[in-house]
């Protein structure tokens, strides 16, 4: 893919971006900040150009779905009843099906990694509760650089985390959550220039 056809891949969505911003900017803003670190750690893992490509742009649409999500769960600043996270957790595949709706070649090839940024490596994710290897390396690198991102960022009931901090925590639950290499990449990463 030329870097022409990239960019009209990425106009052809830019009407989705701005969609979700209207609807609540602070996802608007994380989107951008998943984009970057995203971007980072598949050139970091030297992934292929159109991987790395996919992976902006996987984290750029991963969230796409709360579009549909009703205003209680999504703007509650506090804990999630059942009914609620149940709810929350449909922007995945809403996310999905949104994508390839726009009948957009490139778009389209990324739906299945937006589908999957929430499958967890001990297969206790959703929505299809894919484990290790099976859930897409682009979903992988999306997932990691989508939590440091939540863990980092200020919330109504917490402070910005510190980047030693944010890193312990992801640490944690490396084998639950994350791919032990693909931690220790994101890891090393850092150890080249921790983010903004």
């Amino acid at each position: 893919m030329t870097e022409e056809q990239f960019s009209a891949a990425v106009l052809a969505g830019k009407g989705l971006i701005a969609a979700m911003h209207e609807r609540d900017h602070g996802t608007a803003r994380h989107l951008n900040r998943v984009a970057s670190l995203s971007e980072r750690l598949a050139q970091h893992l030297e992934l292929a150009d159109i991987e790395v490509k996919q992976t902006r742009a996987t984290a750029l649409y991963h969230d796409i779905g709360k579009i549909a999500v009703p205003d209680e769960p999504l703007f509650k600043p506090g804990p999630l009843s059942p009914a609620e996270r149940a709810t929350m957790q449909t922007h995945p595949e809403i996310g999905e099906r949104i994508l390839k709706a726009t009948e957009n070649r490139f778009l389209g090839s990324i739906a299945v990694f937006v589908r999957h940024h929430h499958e967890r490596f001990d297969g206790k994710g959703y929505p299809d509760g894919l484990a290790g290897n099976a859930i897409p390396l682009v979903a992988q690198i999306v997932s990691i650089a989508d939590a440091y991102d939540a863990i980092a960022s200020e919330r109504p009931y917490r402070p910005t985390q510190q980047h030693e901090t944010t890193v312990a925590t992801l640490a944690a639950e490396v084998g639950q959550k994350w791919n032990a290499d693909l931690f220790d990449a994101l890891v090393k990463m850092f150890e080249k220039g921790k983010p903004q």
